[in-house]
């Protein structure tokens, strides 16, 4: 499935031409990588959510999904975001991309190639995508405000479910 969603990405970024504004999004491809690395590390023996592949070993899926999947999936976000639009046209960007990111994870669970843990599930992803969306955006224009409240996630996130650091 990550191989698959990810030439689907490619074909649209590259057919719509996105992938040539990456510099725009550059600051925050690497804030959404370096979040991905964060929880890769603080997790790594206590996974809220894990990836498998058919073709792909466990630590060449975590790679493929943090450093090329996400920001692919990232920089479309970005390249198609509403400017000039009135605030529920924004809401409404956002919760479509929340929703199809719903729909893609449930293939992933049909597909078995994502697992959930540890009080972890699928009913998490709705406020984590919204937040996650919701960062990266306003990381464009508040990139400090962005991590203390990244910061501030984490932790209630590690809060939560007992993750052990």
């Amino acid at each position: 499935m990550s191989i698959t969603v990810t030439v689907i990405l490619l074909i649209i970024l590259i057919w719509k031409r996105y992938l040539k504004n990456w510099k725009d999004y550059h600051a925050t491809l690497v804030y959404v990588i370096t979040c991905n690395l964060t929880y890769i590390v603080l997790c790594r023996d206590y996974w809220l959510w894990k990836y498998h592949s058919p073709f792909l070993s466990e630590k060449q899926i975590e790679l493929f999904n943090v450093l090329v999947l996400l920001p692919l999936l990232s920089l479309l976000y970005l390249s198609r975001y509403p400017e000039g639009v009135r605030k529920i046209k924004k809401f409404i960007f956002l919760s479509k991309w929340v929703i199809g990111s719903m729909l893609i994870e449930g293939l992933f669970i049909y597909f078995n190639e994502i697992e959930f843990d540890h009080g972890w599930g699928f009913w998490m992803e709705l406020p984590f995508y919204f937040v996650m969306y919701t960062f990266m955006r306003l990381h464009m224009f508040k990139p400090l405000l962005v991590y203390a409240l990244s910061v501030i996630t984490a932790l209630l996130f590690l809060w939560i479910f007992h993750v052990p650091v």
